[in-house]
């Protein structure tokens, strides 16, 4: 189990935190919020160029749909792990877990109808 345990937490880990740095820093170059209140503040005062002034709010609303974006991502990657974790220590604990609702597998027949012609 560690084999797919320790890649997925180092991912999760990683991915969170990359997250964390993208919604939550200050820096404009870096955080989403903040370059979208940057350029928002920018445009409110006057002191963009006309061409980037013209873009300005289509900028600003990419810039906050990345963050929420970014935040509904990592919400339904721990969603998925946390979720895993309980199956597993339902099933560690030989308590009932919900049956696969996939269906069972069936042989294609496009290669024998591919290779027959």
């Amino acid at each position: 189990a560690w084999v797919t345990g320790v890649p997925l937490a180092w991912l999760a880990i990683i991915t969170t935190a990359a997250a964390y740095e993208k919604i939550m820093s200050a820096d404009v170059r870096i955080g989403f919020f903040a370059a979208a209140n940057d350029m928002a503040a920018k445009l409110a005062a006057g002191t963009l160029p006309p061409a980037k002034a013209a873009v300005a709010p289509q900028l600003i609303f990419n810039q906050q749909l990345d963050a929420w974006l970014t935040l509904f991502f990592v919400a339904v990657l721990w969603v998925v792990i946390i979720d895993m974790l309980r199956m597993c220590a339902r099933h560690l604990q030989n308590k009932p877990v919900q049956p696969l609702s996939e269906a069972p597998h069936e042989p294609s027949r496009l290669v024998e109808n591919w290779v027959r012609d």
